[in-house]
């Protein structure tokens, strides 16, 4: 299936919260919790993969129980449908015609798909089950995922320097996070949609894993999306250009962003905004977002403790007021019990749930998916990501540099 724009969304234009059925596995609940409250949705139907959560998930987010995925994306009652964990849904192939039968059948009856896990796992299933057109939609191009770094706050505000910036020489995206907040597979997810976006599918990539237990080389899993521990990966491509990714389930706190080395110099993007230095060292620009223990001017904007300066760029008002709808994220950082004066070092101190970072980011991005009011950001480039995705964990495997356009011609499995 070519890459390109999927179908328009239909998103409830309802003044209500939207109403959201959610699959999750128990351990995730806290964080599930946090972010549907900061995301202004209701959560009224939960379920588990796991075997016999169900009535446990369901009982402590005070909703009803939805014992099956697939059924709940064909008939539950709601805005969208949330997958936290999705079990063997979107990865084994014996069910993908299924699956991707029942994303379909969500879209045509009004109802969104977020998820924050890969939807499918194989680039063979975007070419094959779910990339089967019906009535001119595609199964693979309606997930929405979310918590993808280049959707997020930082990377719509340095829209317009990134488009200043040229072409990207190298760039290195990293994607740490917790067992919590998925899998590897979300966190490889997010990487490699990062680094295509910016320059394009590479020629081969050249990866190495990690697993939680250390001590042993081990080889990851058949399927990325019930696997933990961490990957790392360089990315070379046809024109000399690279790449390096990291991605982690144990990678402590929460962050999305990368580095990009370029004519015009080198420029970070991350979490708490971006700086933008020319080839000679010289500041050319720099954003940054109030640190969770320090209090923010008027504007949501840092004053800047440690001297940043303030954006040339100056993200307008309305990317900082997009909607009405979406929650004021940063509210809970007025709150003088966390002002920077009682912290030696925030970025080692333990934050608490309002002001976790992949609380911040998630139900950001979670408000807009489901927000009628913003334009739909479309679907991601699923082919060539899914295939990066594929030739890493292949790589991890062999030892070897892989291609990742073997996974579009070549029927050697699936994540």
């Amino acid at each position: 299936m070519p890459d390109g724009p999927g179908p328009t969304l239909l998103r409830s234009h309802s003044a209500l919260a939207p109403r959201v059925v959610a699959f999750v596995d128990p351990h995730q609940l806290p964080l599930l919790r946090a972010v549907a409250r900061d995301a202004g949705v209701t959560i009224v139907g939960a379920g588990s993969p796991t075997k016999g959560q169900t009535g446990t998930v369901a009982a402590r987010l005070a909703c009803q129980p939805v014992d099956d995925l697939r059924s709940a994306l064909t008939e539950a009652d709601c805005d969208a449908v949330l997958i936290v964990s999705p079990g063997d849904f979107g990865a084994a192939s014996a069910s993908a015609a299924t699956d991707a039968r029942a994303v379909l059948a969500a879209f045509a009856r009004g109802v969104g798909v977020a998820s924050f896990e890969p939807l499918p796992c194989s680039a063979l299933d975007v070419r094959g089950a779910w990339g089967e057109s019906q009535s001119g939609t595609v199964a693979a191009t309606l997930p929405r995922f979310v918590g993808l770094p280049k959707r997020l706050r930082a990377f719509r505000d340095a829209a317009e320097i990134l488009s200043q910036f040229g072409t990207p020489r190298l760039v290195h995206a990293e994607a740490p996070g917790t067992p919590e907040q998925g899998s590897l597979g979300a966190r490889l997810l997010a990487a490699c949609d990062l680094v295509v976006g910016l320059m394009g599918e590479p020629e081969t990539v050249d990866a190495a894993y990690v697993p939680p237990a250390q001590g042993l080389r081990a080889a990851p899993g058949d399927r990325v999306t019930s696997l933990q521990g961490d990957l790392c990966a360089t990315l070379r491509f046809a024109d000399g250009r690279a790449a390096s990714i990291l991605a982690s389930t144990r990678g402590s706190r929460w962050n999305c962003g990368c580095t990009i080395l370029g004519d015009m110099g080198r420029l970070r993007i991350h979490d708490r905004g971006f700086s933008w230095f020319a080839a000679d060292g010289t500041p050319r620009d720099e954003l940054r977002y109030p640190s969770p223990y320090a209090s923010p001017d008027s504007s949501g904007y840092s004053t800047g403790s440690a001297g940043s300066a303030s954006s040339s760029a100056n993200p307008s008002s309305s990317s900082r007021a997009e909607s009405s709808r979406l929650p004021n994220l940063f509210a809970a950082l007025d709150d003088p019990s966390h002002d920077a004066a009682s912290r030696t070092d925030d970025d080692l101190a333990p934050l608490p749930a309002a002001h976790d970072p992949a609380v911040i980011a998630l139900s950001e991005s979670l408000a807009r998916i489901l927000d009628p009011n913003i334009p739909d950001d479309g679907p991601i480039e699923a082919a060539s990501v899914l295939a990066v995705m594929q030739a890493a964990m292949l790589s991890a495997r062999t030892g070897q540099p892989e291609r990742p356009q073997t996974f579009r011609t070549v029927n050697v499995g699936g994540l």
